[in-house]
């Protein structure tokens, strides 16, 4: 018998039917001393209620001396509601998933395929490979239901936000060395184009500073907060400009590649991406504004540390320095639980979770496109303009 598709495709998204997953985490450091429940609910924002019958049933738990041995030493509940998270330990946590909603406007398409690689122009919105809230609702899960792939594995990063060209390996020999090819700076390049604020300088130039976010969390999206390099650089040439829009397209080529690099670079540099969710958000995004401003302000900090000898930052001591910033970081994650960005439709029957509406354009549609890949593997590819380029 055939397989059912998980798909539903429905008012111009693509959903996927609620299943259950089982996720294995392996700990973090700013997890260690707190219990699961703190992390849980504090964190990662999951039902209270939902978290303590999950520990009482056994779907929640954690393995324990995972360095002594491959599967580790599993906790009972009763361990696992006492446990305080520390080196080689597991979360196991079994969860009913809710994928958000993703646009949808026909299959992907597909521009080269061989024997090693597919290359296809990824939809905004969607994520290269299943992470955090997605899993099904990802190109490369989704590819294979489309194309009847058995193995894909992205050879480099695009943000969920981001159209445009994405290479993917259809066997592990292919990714092993592809991802180093395109890891290479010095022989391959990536441009893309964005639609930003403001008129943009007319002459080309390499914007060069660290690339940090916070999470809504009110966390550091880094995992080594006291060497943050200071070199990741992008460079930026005006396409066009329109004075009725006071708007620019710009060609960004990434020199480094940091995640959100081009995306934080427009942003600092005064021109962020028109509808950039993170980093340009509308003034009734309360929480995304104060997070977006938060940022600024420690980058402002970090501008003022950076010297030409230095090599790499050291937020953490840079926070140290500024508590104020410190307790803003509290009161975000205070704010992202006080706030929901979408409509409250209910509340699932099996988990417990809130259910919210579909998610706006703007968080799920980006001005933003890679529109050319070449590197040392023998193609040259260009993506077609986007219609929000002709300005």
């Amino acid at each position: 018998m055939a397989s059912r598709s998980p798909y539903l495709i429905e008012n111009g998204f693509r959903r996927v039917k609620p299943y259950y997953y089982d996720f294995a985490t392996t700990v973090k450091e700013r997890w260690k001393c707190k219990s699961v429940s703190h992390v849980l609910t504090h964190e990662l924002g999951q039902n209270p209620s939902s978290v303590e019958s999950g520990i009482s049933n056994g779907s929640i738990y954690v393995t324990t001396d995972t360095n002594k041995t491959s599967e580790g030493v599993k906790l009972s509940p009763q361990q696992t509601q006492m446990h305080l998270f520390r080196d080689h330990d597991v979360l196991h946590n079994r969860q009913h998933m809710h994928e958000p909603p993703i646009i949808y406007s026909g299959p992907v398409p597909v521009l080269m395929e061989n024997d090693d690689l597919v290359v296809v122009s990824k939809p905004s919105g969607m994520p290269t490979h299943p992470s955090g809230s997605y899993r099904l609702n990802s190109l490369s899960h989704i590819l294979k239901e489309e194309q009847g792939f058995s193995f894909l594995s992205p050879c480099h990063r695009l943000d969920k936000a981001t159209s445009g060209i994405l290479v993917l390996a259809k066997n592990s020999q292919a990714g092993s060395k592809f991802q180093k090819v395109f890891n290479d700076k010095r022989n391959t390049e990536k441009w893309y184009l964005a639609r930003v604020k403001g008129k943009f300088p007319a002459h080309k130039f390499v914007f060069e500073s660290p690339v940090f976010s916070l999470s809504f969390g009110g966390y550091l999206n880094l995992r080594n907060t006291n060497q943050v390099p200071v070199d990741s650089a992008t460079e930026f040439e005006l396409l066009k400009y329109s004075s009725s829009l006071n708007e620019s397209i710009i060609c960004c080529k990434a020199i480094t590649g940091k995640m959100h690099q081009i995306r934080i670079h427009l942003r600092c540099s005064g021109h962020p991406i028109v509808n950039d969710y993170l980093y340009n958000p509308s003034p009734d995004n309360v929480v995304g504004t104060f997070k977006n401003e938060l940022e600024l302000e420690i980058y402002e900090k970090a501008k003022a540390k950076l010297t030409t000898s230095k090599k790499t930052l050291n937020l953490d001591a840079l926070l140290q320095e500024h508590p104020s910033i410190k307790d803003s970081m509290s009161k975000l994650r205070t704010l992202r639980k006080e706030t929901d960005d979408r409509e409250l439709l209910g509340v699932c029957s099996e988990c417990s979770r809130k259910l919210y509406g579909d998610p706006t354009d703007e968080e799920i549609y980006l001005h933003a496109q890679r529109l050319r890949h070449k590197g040392d593997i023998n193609f040259d590819l260009q993506s077609e303009m986007p219609q929000w380029a002709d300005i």
